[in-house]
């Protein structure tokens, strides 16, 4: 886990994510096509109903789906993210974001799919990415 973290540290797209850093979310682990993120729940993601605020899902979800995305090429741009709420998360836990692609054989286009659970395995959260690869030019 050392060296995946040390990748993560220096990866441009997780340290240059403004958004994210203020809201605590962190890579934690990336790959070719894969990665884990966190998310601490505090006070500030409390909405009117005092659970957390559907954003701060989402808001780790694409930033998952980022970092998965840009792992190895920074070509790859949302068209489509769909998010089913499924429980909720307490102030003081901490979201775990699972991102992977989905197979897929177009060359243009990629699906992903992001589990969102608590620090006890608890499932919060299911997301759906549809990206798309740009041409360099």
């Amino acid at each position: 886990m050392a060296e995946e973290e040390e990748i993560v540290e220096t990866d441009p797209y997780c340290t240059s994510d403004r958004f994210a850093a203020k809201n605590g979310i962190k890579a934690i682990e990336v790959g070719e096509d894969y990665s884990v993120c966190i998310m601490p729940i505090d006070e500030t993601c409390l909405n009117g109903i005092s659970i957390p605020m559907g954003g701060c899902y989402f808001t780790l979800g694409d930033f998952s789906f980022g970092v998965a995305s840009h792992y190895i090429k920074n070509n790859m741009v949302t068209m489509n993210s769909q998010i089913d709420f499924i429980a909720s998360a307490q102030v003081g836990d901490t979201i775990t974001a699972r991102c992977e692609l989905v197979p897929c054989t177009s060359k243009k286009i990629a699906r992903y799919e992001i589990t969102m659970n608590d620090q006890n395995g608890k499932l919060l959260a299911l997301m759906h990415v549809t990206g798309y690869r740009r041409s360099h030019h």
